[in-house]
């Protein structure tokens, strides 16, 4: 995410789940005729090599990631540098869960846009204890305001 209106859309759906470290802020996708879709990652099934060295690539799936986002404020942290290293923890967190959750994309697929706000815990915890930190913010999402489940009314 790099757009500030981004950001501030996913704060207004009020779709956050709050873990020990972070909150998670969640944006459904939407079936609006002419809505622009996600920037889409292609994953290669099958790499083979032909005779002429160049790699064919048979049935690259599209899959539809989510922007994600991630947030730290200057009052949880006044130094930029602490701030920067929460923010590569949790970035490198999601990118391991992102690869391991590869066979079950339907799970990320339903996201436009996740936004990850981190508290002041979140320096201080190792990296096991962030990678299930994040699986978890992102199983509670899907739990919560996920595809199939009821939707409730912000109260």
């Amino acid at each position: 995410l790099t757009r500030s209106s981004l950001f501030t859309r996913a704060y207004t759906t009020r779709k956050s789940v709050n873990t020990s470290l972070l909150t998670l802020y969640v944006l459904p996708k939407t079936n609006r005729p002419g809505a622009k879709s996600p920037v889409g990652v292609s994953i290669p099934k099958e790499n083979t090599r032909n005779g002429s060295g160049s790699q064919v690539v048979d049935k690259m799936p599209v899959v539809r990631m989510p922007l994600v986002g991630f947030v730290i404020s200057k009052k949880v942290f006044k130094s930029a540098c602490q701030r920067n290293r929460a923010k590569r923890r949790v970035r490198e967190a999601y990118r391991i869960m992102r690869r391991d959750m590869v066979e079950s994309t339907q799970r990320l697929e339903q996201w436009y846009a996740l936004v990850f706000v981190l508290n002041n815990k979140a320096v201080g915890e190792s990296s096991e204890e962030m990678r299930e930190t994040v699986a978890g913010g992102v199983n509670k999402a899907e739990s919560r305001y996920g595809i199939g489940t009821r939707e409730r009314k912000p109260s």
